[in-house]
């Protein structure tokens, strides 16, 4: 299904897909990704996939892990997970960039969308320290935006040392005491119509300062928005730590950059970060440009 927002101005226009679950073989990517660019190009009138600039992959099946207190207790669960989720990447990555059609057309790759990959928890009649597995096979449902008759300005992926100037003022919430063994999140933004969109942000903290540090800098480095220009902030992680998510959240907005935008928490975890170092949670987050 999709719809789309044809007044909002009249430089560029959107739309919203959402894609039925698919699977993850080869076959089943091309067949969704060969649906989605004939749909942008003939229902909406726009260039096809290489207008998508931001969705998100809820991945689901065998790649399911324990869980204990937010983190990830399922190594081996975790690297399926991340290795379907490299899949997914790629398709994606080659299907908004327009990538899979140059040899064929012989047309210039254009910048990617960002894409956020999440694994769907398990369902609640399990617990959450469940040992039980998902015996399904993968699958993924895919939520984008497209934004037609606006290129995407720019996407980049940023990766840098923590801001030393974000979040501070608190040793209790400070991105600065982030143990120097997890590496910043890489970031990546597109400017596309009227807004900043970024990859998810992952965070290893329980009140996600340090994943909202990531995204700040990451929107100062695109010289076309900042923090206090976010307009929403989804949260994915255990439904545990959602009071952190509020401490986290008031101390980065409220107190340091507001107006506090809209936010939504989901009860689902990074597909992208798993190991001995995996993280708590993936913050997502759309911002107005200046």
């Amino acid at each position: 299904g999709a719809g789309s927002d044809d007044n909002n101005n009249d430089r560029y226009r959107y739309a919203w897909i959402s894609m039925r679950d698919t699977a993850t073989d080869e076959k089943a990517l091309s067949q969704v990704g060969d649906e989605i660019d004939s749909m942008l190009k003939n229902d909406f009138n726009g260039n096809g996939a290489v207008d998508l600039v931001d969705c998100i992959a809820f991945l689901k099946g065998r790649s399911h892990g324990t869980r204990e207190n937010g983190r990830n207790n399922g190594d081996h669960e975790d690297s399926l997970a991340s290795i379907e989720a490299k899949k997914i990447r790629k398709w994606f990555e080659e299907l908004s960039s327009g990538k899979h059609k140059i040899k064929a057309s012989g047309k210039k790759e254009k910048s990617s969308g960002v894409l956020t990959i999440v694994k769907e928890e398990e369902s609640r009649n399990h617990s959450l320290t469940s040992t039980a597995h998902s015996s399904s096979p993968p699958s993924f449902k895919l939520r984008c935006t497209a934004v037609l008759g606006s290129s995407k300005t720019s996407s980049h992926d940023f990766s840098s040392q923590l801001p030393s100037s974000s979040f501070s003022s608190s040793s209790s919430t400070s991105s600065s005491s982030l143990p120097s063994s997890f590496p910043p999140s890489s970031v990546k933004t597109v400017v596309a119509g009227g807004f900043v969109y970024l990859s998810g942000a992952f965070s290893h903290t329980a009140n996600a300062t340090d994943a909202l540090a990531n995204i700040a800098t990451a929107l100062e480095a695109t010289n076309e928005s900042s923090l206090n220009l976010t307009v929403n902030c989804l949260y994915f992680g255990s439904q545990q730590l959602v009071m952190k998510y509020f401490e986290g959240f008031r101390y980065a907005f409220n107190e340091n950059a507001p107006p506090p935008p809209t936010r939504g928490e989901f009860g689902a975890t990074p597909a992208e970060c798993s190991g001995k170092d995996s993280c708590v949670s993936v913050i997502k987050c759309v911002a107005a440009r200046k």
